[in-house]
């Protein structure tokens, strides 16, 4: 089983493909996930980096929170998912990583159905990103039907600027800002936002924009790429 492995913290050459042999059985709760796709979050950067504030894991590890694929197989209890089974993870309820590898064997709550007519790319798009979606609009903003939102790129060179000068208008309008963190989240808040984004799945009323893709073998370029262009859409490496 190949799978990208950081050995030691730093730029993105640290990002090393390597064969880390044959992947143990799943055990009580868990599932065995054949990845095809894997989600690139800016996130993924930092623990590269080493300087993620909410997750240090030990050397060596595979990074990524997010990807999507097939079930090959499937410890006792397991009752959601099946052999065969689509399914997309989200890895940072069990406070793990890991989806930059062909095979992986996680917790199968992690694990959620995808919906057949999302690909493996848009499944690899959902976790990280609509979970927080999901909780910055409703579990911190308590968005209801009616309001109007603004959601604007608060994250590239100009976003930033902008909300550090935007802050008399909003004692002005006695407006608050919130920061949201995912590893702040309870389990119910977890277990709440993968039930409304399942139920808008199944619904077929949300797609994920895929952007640039790339091989899991240029998983350091993928990095590079995502800390110095202005992306459109999901980042992604194709695994298979």
């Amino acid at each position: 089983m190949k799978r990208i492995e950081i050995r030691e913290h730093g730029a993105e050459d640290v990002l090393q493909l390597v064969d880390a042999g044959s992947v143990a059985e799943p055990g009580p709760g868990q599932v065995t996930v054949e990845i095809h796709a894997a989600g690139v979050n800016p996130a993924d950067t930092h623990v590269r980096a080493g300087n993620y504030e909410f997750l240090k894991p030990d050397l060596p590890f595979a990074p990524g929170y997010d990807g999507a694929g097939v079930v090959s197989a499937t410890g006792t209890g397991v009752t959601h998912v099946q052999k065969g089974s689509r399914v997309w993870v989200s890895t940072i309820p069990a406070r793990t990583l890991g989806t930059y590898a062909q095979t992986m064997v996680c917790d199968a709550g992690i694990v959620h159905p995808l919906p057949d007519h999302l690909s493996f790319e848009e499944g690899a798009a959902l976790g990280v990103p609509y979970t927080t979606a999901y909780r910055a609009l409703f579990q911190r903003g308590h968005g209801s039907p009616g309001e109007v939102v603004l959601v604007h790129g608060a994250s590239g060179g100009v976003g930033i600027p902008a909300v550090q000068i935007s802050p008399r208008s909003l004692m002005v309008a006695e407006a608050d800002v919130r920061g949201t963190a995912l590893w702040n989240m309870t389990p119910a808040e977890f277990e709440e936002a993968y039930a409304a984004l399942d139920s808008v799945l199944r619904s077929q009323t949300i797609r994920p924009v895929i952007g640039k893709q790339f091989p899991l073998a240029e998983a350091a370029e993928a990095h590079r790429f995502i800390t110095t262009s202005r992306a459109l859409g999901k980042v992604v490496l194709r695994v298979r």
